[in-house]
């Protein structure tokens, strides 16, 4: 009995007090022990209740095989499953959700960031340094550059936020799709171009390697900053020739083309934007502004409602689960 009170009421009280639990279950793993006292005891007991049902001790001895080979076989996806994704069998995810899958944007598949090692790996077995400057390596990964600590002499590896990566210089980087909207990862629209290499666990990224192709984009950022906006216009026209699927990039193209007074361009770049994430208030917020701009009232207000019902389900979510 004081197991189960151990193991469930610490769980209830805090869905009764509505407690605010940061990133997955760690705030939670002092109740798995007993989850896995209550485990054994159960397969013991269910051992005894074997026994008084068959009624004859010997026969009992000679059926425990059978029942422990059902537990066996009952194990053997998870067994199998879990030898076949090495390394990365700490996304393991059971089939009730679906495996990882099913998991795919609803839950953290890497939270520990396992599979940036693997990206590192790849990254060292396949970049040949360069005489007379260092690999820039990015990543939104948070301490993916230890990694790199016996190859600072030709890497430069450091953080970057993912929404800025246009306009920083890399490389290499290494995308985790960890904050990205749910909408983005389930419809498949998480597809960045320029991918040399995917680190995947059933067919679902845990993080790419992408090479850069251009770096007008950087150029793009800093004209943009100093409001020299046709000069940011035709750099970022420059760089999303070769990476059409950086949404950002295109937010400030857009933003770009309507300083420059170029509104219906502006338009179909944020337009764009949304195609690559639909699941971005703010994106929907600006092209509410662009529409507005234009004296487009009616669109303008389909946009600004758009950008409240994202947001308001946002709310909901974070409610839920606090």
């Amino acid at each position: 009995m004081d197991h189960h009170f151990q193991s469930a009421v610490p769980i209830l009280y805090m869905i009764y007090k509505h407690s605010t639990v940061y990133d997955t279950w760690r705030h939670v793993f002092f109740v798995y022990p007993f989850w896995i006292i209550m485990g054994a005891m159960g397969w013991a007991e269910l051992g005894e209740w074997i026994n008084a049902r068959l009624g004859n001790k010997e026969r009992a001895v000679k059926q425990r095989p059978i029942w422990q080979a059902i537990a066996i076989i009952g194990l053997l996806p998870a067994i199998i499953w879990t030898v076949r994704s090495h390394p990365n069998q700490t996304v393991y995810f059971n089939e009730l959700v679906g495996g990882a899958k099913g998991a795919y944007g609803n839950y953290d598949l890497d939270y520990y960031q396992n599979s940036g090692l693997q990206a590192v790996e790849w990254l060292k077995k396949n970049v040949k340094p360069t005489p007379g400057r260092k690999i820039v390596v990015r990543s939104n990964m948070s301490g993916f550059y230890n990694y790199f600590l016996t190859d600072t002499a030709w890497i430069d590896a450091n953080y970057t936020r993912y929404n800025d990566r246009h306009s920083k210089d890399w490389d290499y980087y290494i995308a985790n799709p960890r904050f990205l909207p749910l909408e983005q990862l389930q419809n498949n629209k998480w597809q960045l171009q320029n991918t040399v290499h995917t680190v995947s666990v059933d067919g679902v990224p845990l993080c790419i390697v992408v090479q850069r192709k251009n770096k007008d984009g950087i150029a793009a950022g800093k004209a943009l900053e100093a409001k020299d906006f046709p000069t940011a216009v035709r750099l970022y026209e420059s760089y999303l020739q070769t990476d059409t699927t950086d949404e950002f990039a295109y937010v400030n193209y857009g933003i770009a083309q309507a300083s420059a007074g170029q509104l219906d361009p502006a338009i179909a770049a944020i337009q764009h934007a949304i195609r690559l994430q639909p699941g971005n208030a703010q994106f929907y917020d600006l092209l509410a502004q662009l529409y507005n701009a234009k004296g487009d009232a009616a669109n303008a207000q389909q946009a600004h409602n758009k950008a409240q019902t994202i947001t308001a389900e946002e709310q909901e979510a974070m409610g839920e689960e606090e």
